[in-house]
């Protein structure tokens, strides 16, 4: 009887080693194919849960990853001309244990449907730095409705 708890305890440790051995590997072979970043996704707006993940810039998307998945593909692609930023706060104090510290909320619009986005405040930066970019020869997207950066982060919200 005691073998076989020790036996089922074993089983139990070996696929808890294996599957965090498989996460961390996944997350290596992501940052081989360029720079990667934190980023939470909350694809309906407030009434939905937020989903933690890892984003990776490849072109004209941003390649999302579910943290806990194992699956060399992305969970979702984001294409740089369906999203807008329509909006930009500090996370809410329940919020606030999901993300990294010191994150940022950008409420995004992706072809007229709310789309949440959680990434670090240092990450920013290049994020709207992709975000405005196109390929040459392309239309510029209109950006009217994206914050201005000199406006400070509305901490009051949320």
């Amino acid at each position: 009887m005691v073998m076989s708890v020790l036996d089922d305890v074993g089983i139990a440790l070996l696929v808890v080693f294996l599957l965090s051995l498989v996460l961390i590997v996944r997350r290596l072979a992501l940052r081989r194919g360029g720079a990667v970043l934190d980023l939470c996704v909350r694809p309906r707006g407030p009434e939905s849960h937020w989903v933690l993940g890892l984003a990776r810039y490849s072109g004209e998307t941003l390649e999302w990853f579910r943290i806990l998945g194992i699956s060399a593909r992305p969970s979702r692609s984001f294409r740089r001309d369906d999203i807008s930023v329509v909006g930009r706060r500090t996370p809410s104090h329940g919020e606030a244990a999901s993300f990294v510290h010191g994150a940022v909320v950008l409420e995004c619009l992706e072809r007229g449907h709310r789309l949440d986005l959680a990434l670090p405040a240092t990450a920013m930066t290049g994020f709207q730095a992709w975000l405005e970019a196109h390929t040459p020869g392309a239309s510029v997207p209109n950006r009217s409705d994206t914050p201005d950066d000199t406006q400070p982060v509305d901490s009051q919200r949320g």
